[in-house]
């Protein structure tokens, strides 16, 4: 699940900051809640999205699915 921030425009440029939310489920089948904030940059052509970048922190995963969950 994906908690958009803000929506920041400039002409074809658009940058969408976020807090995903999801569980993750590990190979010993545990489930771990994991709670991240990211941005997406986008550029926009022709009204559709043309390019789209992601922009999270992996180590910040590692250390939630480590310590039993998003905090």
């Amino acid at each position: 699940r994906y908690e958009v921030e803000d929506v920041i425009v400039d002409a074809d440029r658009v940058a969408v900051p976020y807090t995903m939310t999801f569980t993750w489920t590990g190979p010993d089948a545990a489930e771990h809640p994991v709670r991240i904030r990211g941005m997406f940059r986008f550029r926009v052509a022709g009204g559709h999205i043309a390019h789209r970048v992601d922009y999270w922190d992996g180590a910040e995963f590692q250390r939630q699915i480590s310590n039993g969950g998003a905090r």
